[in-house]
């Protein structure tokens, strides 16, 4: 946080620095506030783009800014869905701390992650939770890293909460990081253990312990039902709820599924129908480029590697009334192919590449059915952050590492197999 006085002191001695620079293109690329609102910046008083918390004092308290690794960037103003969300995850936690040594903060409140060395890293996350009073002796900052974090996500800044600080949080120590998506309202809540995030992602309806804080539970479903809902045009939903003329009191099994149109591309979750909308360039330029990495590892191996559209029924021999299409899939099993037209129970790899309107059911229905079903591993890749969320099931529930889009990522249940990601999203338009 910036004193006035500290201001006019600042800018005072930048203020031939600043002159000179004034003709200096402020922003790496122009685009539109309600395209961005995370934004890569030049401020007037550059100095060869690389900042510490001293510079960051200058500028102007009518915008904010975060610090990473000395580079800035400029913040837009949140959506009104963002501030219900960070509202009562402050008052729960708030409630919960009261007469406690721990105390929660909302943003703005800088955070300087490494005070003691560059001092180069300032951010300002959406909700934190400060258990070590000395680290915010100042009363201006906090001096080193919180107990817990959270960011709320926005359309457009996934990759700055989900890459960039997920990384930057991680190195410096916070113990709990959460992730809180509005659109899928899900909640992926991210521990440290020996100094690497281990991932649980956590659905509308559950209530979540926060590790940091002993017998702290957040509840979800009081937390989402704060949202004002937002319509959507039809070409925006790629996942439908829709009401069949051929309807069963809307409860179907495979043998229903079998007759619907071959014009239209379904999925079955629990004997609930979800029509699937077209894809994308991209998704399509990111399933072949997945496809054909996997396809090269695996030639004359016993693992097949198929893509959608393949019928897999993950529950086959008991309800068979959930029927899933994942974008990239791998079985080992060849009996489980034996009939020539669709799996038959769970495949060892499945991949789904995430659409803006479909993150819902990717990461929270299809989750919970793969996992539930035993796919051993899942990968969900995110077109928009270029990250993928890697799940894989251990004791019957999914661990879960996030990858970012420069790294070589191992496929567990294939031995020796990498899948390189710059290779893949540098195949995206």
């Amino acid at each position: 946080m910036k004193t006035i006085d500290d201001k006019q002191k600042n800018k005072s001695n930048e203020k031939n620095e600043i002159e000179r620079h004034d003709e200096k293109q402020t922003y790496e690329e122009q685009q539109t506030s309600d395209e961005m609102s995370v934004k890569e910046a030049l401020p007037a008083y550059n100095r060869d783009g690389y900042y510490t918390y001293s510079d960051y004092l200058t500028w102007d308290d009518d915008e904010r800014w975060e610090l990473i690794d000395g580079k800035p960037y400029l913040m837009s103003a949140p959506t009104a869905n963002h501030q219900i969300l960070q509202l009562e995850l402050g008052r729960q936690l708030a409630n919960f701390l009261k007469g406690k040594k721990c105390r929660a903060f909302i943003s703005p409140f800088d955070v300087r992650l490494n005070h003691d060395t560059l001092d180069n890293t300032v951010v300002q996350p959406d909700v934190l939770v400060v258990c070590d009073k000395n680290k915010t002796a100042d009363g201006k900052a906090l001096a080193g890293a919180p107990d817990l974090a959270i960011e709320i996500l926005s359309p457009s800044n996934p990759k700055h909460d989900t890459v960039r600080k997920f990384k930057k949080y991680m190195e410096a120590g916070i113990r709990e990081y959460w992730i809180v998506d509005p659109k899928a309202k899900t909640v992926a809540v991210n521990v440290l253990e020996n100094e690497k995030y281990n991932t649980r992602i956590h659905g509308e309806a559950e209530k979540v312990s926060v590790h940091v804080l002993e017998n702290c539970v957040v509840d979800l479903g009081e937390l989402f039902s704060e949202m004002i809902e937002e319509q959507q045009a039809p070409d925006e939903m790629s996942v439908k709820e829709p009401a069949l003329a051929y309807s069963k009191d809307g409860y179907y099994t495979y043998s229903d599924y079998l007759t619907w149109d071959d014009d239209e591309r379904w999925e079955l979750i629990d004997g609930k129908p979800y029509l699937m909308s077209a894809p994308t360039v991209n998704h399509q330029a990111l399933l072949g480029e997945i496809f054909g990495q996997l396809y090269a590892f695996l030639k004359g191996k016993k693992c097949k590697v198929y893509v959608s559209p393949l019928d897999v029924r993950l529950n086959h021999d008991t309800l068979d009334d959930t029927v899933v299409q994942p974008d990239v899939l791998v079985v080992c099993n060849k009996n489980k192919t034996a009939d020539g037209k669709s799996v038959k129970g769970a495949p060892d790899l499945a991949i789904e590449i995430l659409s803006p309107s479909n993150l819902k059911h990717d990461t929270v229905r299809k989750f919970k059915k793969y996992m539930e079903a035993g796919v051993r591993e899942y990968w969900i890749v995110d077109p928009n952050a270029k990250t993928v969320a890697v799940n894989i099931l251990e004791n019957g529930k999914y661990n879960t590492r996030i990858h970012g889009e420069t790294e070589k990522v191992p496929v567990q249940v294939l031995e020796n197999c990498v899948v390189d990601l710059a290779e893949l999203f540098s195949e995206m338009i």
